[in-house]
């Protein structure tokens, strides 16, 4: 049986408008879609951050009279040779050891008083058979730290650090801040040795 021509009409509007529909019904609600996985990169946190470069910088802690980058390694014949070059500066140098003696203390020009310092020597480096000192060589040590250099005696080979404060005369003279022991002299060993054959006889 053939429907009436206005009921096939009114079919037809219905089929188109279901049509319609589902489509945009579709655009309305769109399936849910899987979030793509993040790429943000895990930041360290206060505790995890390394420190800066400027925190990681320390102050020279070695030990003193050994090393320190403020004082410039000169040998003791190049510092008197050529005084002039170093006033002011802050010098380190080895030597041996003579004594104490008041040789650099009270001279007007490059005054030290005797009660407040004292003065000592070392040997020249450059003369192998007999023990000459280095007087050109102005040292100068304050007597209120006498108590580190009491050990010291002569023939010790030691490390001297200080300050040129002075060329009078075309000599160094020298504010000495550290004098370390680096190797004990042949008395020292002359001593332990009479030590050591005096308990082998006990």
């Amino acid at each position: 049986m053939i429907p009436h021509p206005m009921v096939q009409h009114l079919m037809t509007g219905a089929l188109v408008c279901l049509l319609c529909v589902a489509p945009m019904q579709a655009l309305a609600d769109p399936a849910p879609t899987t979030a793509p996985a993040s790429d943000k990169t895990t930041q360290p946190t206060e505790a995890q951050k390394p420190e800066s470069a400027e925190a990681d910088k320390k102050a020279y802690d070695g030990p003193k009279g050994v090393l320190d980058p403020s004082y410039s390694d000169v040998e003791t014949l190049e510092l008197v040779r050529h005084a002039n070059n170093y006033l002011d500066q802050k010098v380190a140098f080895n030597g041996i050891f003579n004594s104490f003696n008041g040789l650099a203390l009270d001279y007007k020009a490059a005054f030290r008083d005797s009660k407040d310092f004292l003065s000592f020597m070392t040997f020249r480096p450059d003369v192998e058979h007999h023990k000459i000192p280095l007087s050109e060589l102005k040292l100068v040590y304050p007597r209120q730290r006498v108590d580190n250099i009491r050990d010291i005696q002569a023939g010790d080979k030691v490390l001297i650090r200080g300050k040129v404060f002075s060329v009078a005369l075309g000599d160094p003279w020298v504010d000495v801040d550290d004098m370390i022991i680096i190797e004990k002299g042949p008395k020292h060993k002359a001593e332990l040795e009479k030590q050591r054959k005096k308990a082998a006889e006990d």
